[in-house]
């Protein structure tokens, strides 16, 4: 959205599409369909690895699993390893020792709502002219116009810090004082200093 703010100009229209926020079983049985095609692409990773960087991962074992994080609103593909594995990656000389049951991400499919995606892009400098969705209201796409100019360095700098804050706020009000005070490396200042520097 900061790009699209940079480098469109007053008048110029941004279609987008968005796959809304619904039931999280339809979500999940879509990211994990009975047919296996979205395990398959998933599976599809590590042939790669073993095609193309040398490992040599049993794909055809990996178990696909699709979660819906509801406090994310966000689809959590992982991968798991039925057996211990060690993926040696010859061409920069490292190797990862990956244990029996542990899963590993592999993707993220975020979910959205209207008027929030409506609001964010407000914010970039474009306003609506027309929402499309389908009966269910299950997808959408937002049609906007872009009517304020680009958007000044120092402004989307000042924004971009802002939201950094937030999140670290977010991240940090989330935990009881033990971990934020505990200096976890030598290398390393307590987590509760983290605002203040």
């Amino acid at each position: 959205l900061e790009m699209l703010e940079r480098n469109l100009h007053p008048g110029d229209s941004f279609l987008l599409g968005i796959d809304l926020v619904k039931d999280g079983k339809t979500l999940e049985a879509a990211y994990d369909d009975g047919a296996g095609v979205t395990a398959d692409f998933t599976r599809n990773l590590f042939h790669r690895m073993n095609r193309e960087l040398g490992t040599t991962i049993a794909a055809d074992q990996i178990q696909h699993i699709a979660l819906w994080n509801p406090v994310e609103e966000q689809i959590e593909i992982s991968a798991r390893f039925p057996t211990a594995t060690e993926v040696r990656l010859p061409t920069i000389g490292q190797e990862f020792a990956i244990a029996s049951g542990e899963a590993t991400r592999t993707e993220i499919s975020r979910k959205f709502h209207v008027e929030s995606m409506l609001a964010r892009l407000e914010a970039h400098g474009f306003s609506r002219r027309e929402v499309y969705t389908d009966r269910e209201e299950q997808f959408a796409v937002l049609l906007t116009t872009k009517t304020a100019p680009p958007c000044p360095r120092e402004k989307r700098a000042s924004r971009q810090w802002e939201e950094s804050r937030q999140a670290t706020d977010a991240l940090l009000s989330a935990l009881p004082d033990p971990p934020l005070e505990a200096q976890h490396s030598p290398l390393m200042r307590p987590l509760a200093s983290v605002p203040g520097h």
